[in-house]
């Protein structure tokens, strides 16, 4: 059994939960009930000292097609190929297993890419921040083949807890039914936009306001719906 000083517990919350009557889903806040009990991860595993660098050198910053600067997520597709956002490049590089050089699907200046999710399509959906405003972000969607992307929220040049702002992205996550998660880690929320018809609604958490109730989160990050259309959220300071 793991040590339960090593585990965390990640909140959830059931994603049913349709907006109000008479509201309209763009401008709706759909709180979502959360779960009775939290599921709890347990770090139990051990670390393989069997590796091999994909790409990347040791202690080494750069630009170029084989080397990062500051990398801060990746993402692995249904064909095992491999995204990282390039944070210090401004940039989302992508990889075979068999190749250390990477090729750039996605230009995300002035912005910096913090992470991403790529769906069956080949579409980069990526959280990016403002160069040294923390608190001000934007979620941009890549199609395939086009390295300039186009602003699905956020981007508006200040923070806020408007539905169309964000404070921060701390975790993206995109559905088969073309539904968009979105932590906005600052405003200590959960947003769901949706794609096809551009509308977004709350779905976890409050406007601004961080707690450790069971309807509130505290910095969220990653996040995770399973085929149940339940979310997981990693609520990171509590």
């Amino acid at each position: 059994m793991a040590n339960l000083s090593n585990c965390f517990f990640l909140a959830t919350y059931v994603t049913t939960t349709p907006p109000p009557s008479g509201v309209a889903p763009d401008t709706a806040l759909v709180p979502i009930r959360p779960l009775s009990a939290s599921i709890r991860l347990c770090s139990n595993a051990t670390w393989d000292p069997n590796f091999s660098i994909i790409s990347g050198a040791n202690g080494t910053m750069g630009s170029n097609a084989t080397v990062f600067s500051n990398p801060y997520n990746l993402f692995i597709d249904q064909n095992n190929m491999i995204y990282v956002a390039d944070y210090g490049n401004y940039r989302i590089q992508k990889f075979n297993t068999s190749s250390a050089i990477g090729t750039t699907v996605a230009s995300t200046s002035p912005f910096q890419p913090t992470t991403i999710y790529v769906d069956g399509a080949g579409t980069i959906y990526s959280c990016e921040e403002a160069y040294g405003v923390m608190h001000y972000g934007r979620v941009q969607k890549y199609t395939q083949g086009n390295i300039y992307g186009i602003t699905l929220l956020g981007g508006s040049g200040k923070c806020g807890t408007a539905l169309n702002q964000l404070c921060g992205c701390g975790g993206i996550y995109a559905d088969r039914s073309g539904s968009l998660y979105v932590s906005d880690s600052q405003n200590n929320r959960v947003l769901l936009y949706n794609t096809t018809t551009g509308s977004i609604a709350l779905l976890a958490g409050t406007n601004g306001i961080g707690g450790s109730k069971p309807d509130q989160l505290s910095y969220p990050g990653g996040i995770y719906v399973d085929e149940n259309q339940t979310l997981f959220v990693l609520d990171e300071s509590n």
